[in-house]
């Protein structure tokens, strides 16, 4: 669905505070799918994560990157960064927003391209019954993302999903949303 808010014109697209805004709303919207974040947390494969019981308060930890005295919180498995494989490797399944690309798409409007990376270490890759985490997750992002809105012009459109990528002992997914960015920035 697309929305005309732009109230006046203007020669520039603005971007200002629309990344923040996006990966916020982003987040905002995959909290009300629980079994996202229980196959974040949960990685015993021998328990199937989907029939675990989840807290609020582990939910707020998983998308709680810092703690109080700025160190980086180890339940943390959501991040507004890409991967770098490096002190991160503890959060063994986890997603990364990040931009991916701006297109001006004509003089007062911008597709905005977002990047949702599903990050599973091949040792909890499996889980109970053989099921598989990060198609499991990509499944459910997709199902919770695509067509909602980010109260920016454009709802969340799919665009692909690439699912090719390993980066040391991690199987990398990338989901490609796009939305859309006006001359009045944030709508």
């Amino acid at each position: 669905m697309t929305k005309n808010c732009c109230k006046y014109n203007s020669d520039r697209i603005y971007t200002e505070g629309v990344l923040y805004k996006i990966k916020t709303n982003i987040v905002n919207l995959l909290m009300e799918n629980e079994n996202i974040f229980k196959l974040l947390w949960y990685v015993d494969w021998k328990i199937d994560p989907l029939k675990q019981d989840i807290s609020d308060e582990i939910i707020s930890d998983i998308v709680t990157q810092f703690t109080p005295t700025h160190e980086l919180n180890p339940n943390c498995r959501i991040f507004a960064t890409s991967f770098v494989g490096t002190t991160e490797d503890r959060q063994i399944a986890q997603l990364r927003i990040y931009p991916k690309k701006i297109y001006a798409n004509g003089k007062h409007f911008a597709d905005y391209y977002i990047n949702i990376d599903v990050i599973v270490h091949n040792s909890v890759e499996y889980y109970h019954g053989g099921h598989i985490r990060k198609e499991e997750l990509v499944d459910l992002i997709i199902q919770t993302l695509n067509g909602k809105s980010t109260e920016l012009i454009r709802d969340l459109e799919l665009k692909g999903v690439d699912f090719a990528d390993t980066k040391g002992g991690f199987d990398i997914s990338t989901i490609v949303f796009r939305t859309e960015v006006g001359s009045t920035g944030i709508c």
